[in-house]
């Protein structure tokens, strides 16, 4: 028996369903979709990144200043000195406040406000001796990277102008360093702490150890002073044009920064002189 054929309007109906259906897909399917957020370029202000060597960011760590600062807090600015090493990051913050930072987990370890005069001028870090060095114008602070504790280790004399002095401290030769404005250079042993300092120097603005000497910076006189490690005699200085502001001792030189000129100028420590 046949059987009964739809209505043609049935027919008519599901073939235009099915047009509708095709050109809604095709329709969602060709329109542009949006891309996936993406990280924002510019991280917060006080956070603390970290580049691959090719300059990629790859971890973000927030460590903001004080949201109160009291009024001298504006003696480091909202950033300062920051050193890498005993399984963290160490930045500081508004006035003498030491940032413990893990850059496995992104987090902030812990807030060390460090024994410090108030009027402290300057603030500098260093790392090494399974310590974190923290040098200001009147002494020397060891922090312990595993409990974060504090223990004075050196003190130096007030100069004339107190405790407004620049100090800065670096690790080398298997000593600890500690130069000051007022021309005090202290030499400290990591293990017994027993010092050796000379006074009466230059001013030291910034100061560096590595192959076979330590090296200050007098900014004004925008020259580099080497001296010897065993004695602390001054061994010879090296003018440096366009002056100088901060010192870094690398693996096959001495490298010294002039900010005002965005120079970066090369030791030749076999010829004791600024190479051309």
């Amino acid at each position: 028996r046949e059987r009964p054929r739809p209505p043609v309007v049935l027919v008519a109906g599901l073939a235009a369903l099915v047009a509708i259906a095709t050109v809604a897909f095709v329709v969602i399917r060709d329109e542009p979709r949006p891309d996936p957020p993406r990280p924002s370029a510019d991280p917060a202000s006080g956070s603390v990144v970290q580049l691959d060597p090719s300059g990629h960011t790859r971890n973000v760590i927030s460590a903001p200043a004080l949201q109160n600062p009291t009024r001298f807090s504006s003696v480091t600015g909202p950033s300062g000195p920051l050193v890498v090493g005993q399984g963290g990051v160490w930045t500081l913050r508004q006035h003498r406040i030491l940032f413990h930072l893990d850059p496995l987990t992104s987090s902030v370890r812990g807030k060390i406000a460090l024994d410090v005069p108030v009027f402290a001028r300057t603030i500098h870090l260093a790392e090494g001796f399974d310590a974190i060095w923290a040098a200001h114008g009147q002494g020397l602070i060891r922090v312990n990277p595993a409990t974060d504790e504090q223990a004075q280790v050196a003190r130096i004399p007030p100069g004339s102008l107190g405790t407004t002095v620049p100090a800065d401290v670096a690790v080398g030769a298997g000593h600890v360093w500690v130069g000051t404005g007022t021309g005090n250079l202290l030499r400290v042993d990591p293990a017994t702490r027993s010092r050796l300092s000379v006074d009466g120097l230059n001013p030291i603005d910034a100061i560096a150890v590595g192959h076979g000497a330590v090296w200050t910076v007098d900014a004004l006189a925008a020259a580099v002073t080497r001296y010897e490690p065993g004695t602390l005699r001054r061994a010879g200085v090296i003018p440096i044009g366009g002056g100088v502001d901060d010192i870094v001792a690398g693996q096959r030189a001495i490298w010294v920064l002039s900010r005002s000129l965005g120079s970066l100028t090369r030791i030749d420590v076999d010829a004791g002189e600024a190479a051309q």
